[in-house]
């Protein structure tokens, strides 16, 4: 926390973020890296081709340090979409016959219509993946809604940072999200507590909120 502290003092002195909100994003992008190392060593086991989409989706988790406490609309909203777009291309890829180059010119609507129409994908894992749709929807709409005024762009753009930090539901939202994401890779890649090594477990029971633990390890069906 304190690197993070550092980090935005130095190149965002003037952001606007509560302590409270700094310390749970930050939390939360450092649980989703360590559920990252885990996946990727998952991942590499049953399809390193398609890998990329998953790391583009856990990188753009952590641009989030930068997005939120600048406190811009555009660059968080953007952000989010392609948080879940790309997690998205990344499932389908694992269900699918398609070629990186096919996925990639594939939009959301259409990856979106493919995986519910595929039969080799468990219903459960559909229903898992619907609850993506509510929130691409709901940072597509934020985008298009979004219209801005002002008379000086430097001006504008100062305020903005300075500006009381209006994105707590978005921290709320990306909770939800990766907390999503966990159930869904880790019902695919039908991983569980026991599979775990000691390095990360250890990581697990370090940089995990308790809360939080608990859920991810009851995912991980730990007894």
């Amino acid at each position: 926390m304190d690197e993070y502290d550092e980090f935005l003092f130095k190149y965002f002195p003037n952001a606007n973020f509560s302590k409270d909100d700094k310390r749970s994003l930050y939390g939360l992008v450092c649980e989703n890296n360590v559920m990252s190392e885990i996946f990727l060593k998952y991942i590499s086991s049953h399809n390193t081709d398609f890998m990329m989409y998953y790391l583009r989706y856990r990188d753009g988790i952590n641009k989030l340090l930068i997005y939120v406490p600048v406190n811009d609309d555009i660059g968080v909203y953007a952000c989010m979409r392609y948080i879940i777009e790309q997690i998205l291309k990344f499932i389908y890829s694992l269900y699918g016959e398609n070629s990186i180059e096919k996925i990639n010119r594939t939009s959301y609507r259409h990856i979106k219509e493919e995986i519910r129409l595929m039969r080799n994908m468990p219903e459960d894992i559909k229903e898992k993946v619907e609850k993506l749709y509510t929130y691409y929807a709901k940072y597509s709409n934020n985008i298009h809604d979004k219209s801005v005024n002002y008379d000086h762009e430097l001006t504008f753009l100062g305020e903005v940072l300075k500006n009381e930090n209006k994105f707590k539901g978005s921290i709320s939202d990306i909770k939800n999200i990766v907390f999503n994401v966990y159930d869904i890779l880790i019902s695919i890649f039908e991983i569980t507590y026991e599979q775990l090594n000691l390095s990360e477990r250890i990581k697990l029971s370090e940089v995990i909120k308790r809360n939080r633990k608990e859920k991810i390890l009851e995912l991980l069906k730990y007894s």
